[in-house]
């Protein structure tokens, strides 16, 4: 569990990061805007970004599922990605790019506070540190692709749908995840155990 857990914030950063850190130059050439409107764009994004992590936060604590709401943003973030390469209008683009600043972290943040959820107590001081350690590669791997995919095509489509592709192994193993722990709940519950409560 905590390599898979390691595994989905190595692909969420991975996708994100290239994007966050080339925004001013993809919405200057996709959307066309200048450098205040993009300032403007991107102080939006972080807005709605925090108005989503209030939100998966208190539905997720109601649920009682935070990987759902974790697949969740990241299949909206796979959206975001995809239109802001291929969107043919500036409007569809800027969308896309919102639908990714709302997204990205607010399902990073379901997905890091499922760690006390699903690891033992004993497991969680050197698993969190484990689980941390493989979240860090995403940004660097992410940085360096983004910008060869760059370099290789000259422009940032091949970028962004490889994002999309990293976001969408990100949504399928958080699923993976929620079935599995599904799966153990249901075992233990035949065995005649004790049932533990997971909010997962």
């Amino acid at each position: 569990m905590v390599l898979l857990l390691g595994a989905t914030g190595l692909l969420g950063n991975g996708a994100g990061f290239g994007l966050i850190l080339s925004a001013p130059a993809v919405l200057s050439i996709r959307a066309g805007l200048n450098t205040q409107a993009i300032g403007h764009l991107v102080a939006v994004g972080g807005i709605l970004g925090v108005i989503g992590i209030l939100f998966v936060g208190w539905n997720s604590d109601r649920r009682g599922d935070r990987l759902r709401d974790a697949s969740c943003c990241a299949i909206l973030c796979i959206t975001g990605f995809i239109l802001i390469a291929l969107a043919p209008t500036p409007t569809f683009v800027r969308i896309g790019y919102l639908l990714f600043a709302a997204t990205l972290f607010t399902g990073g943040v379901l997905i890091t506070s499922s760690w006390a959820d699903v690891l033992h107590p004993r497991q969680l001081a050197v698993g969190a540190a484990a689980i941390n350690t493989l979240w860090q590669v995403g940004p660097f791997v992410s940085l360096y692709g983004f910008g060869l995919a760059r370099e290789a095509t000259g422009g940032f489509a091949l970028g962004l749908i490889g994002s999309a592709g990293l976001a969408g192994a990100q949504a399928l193993l958080v699923l993976h995840m929620r079935a599995r722990i599904a799966s153990d709940r249901r075992a233990r519950a035949r065995a005649g155990a004790r049932p533990v409560a997971v909010a997962f």
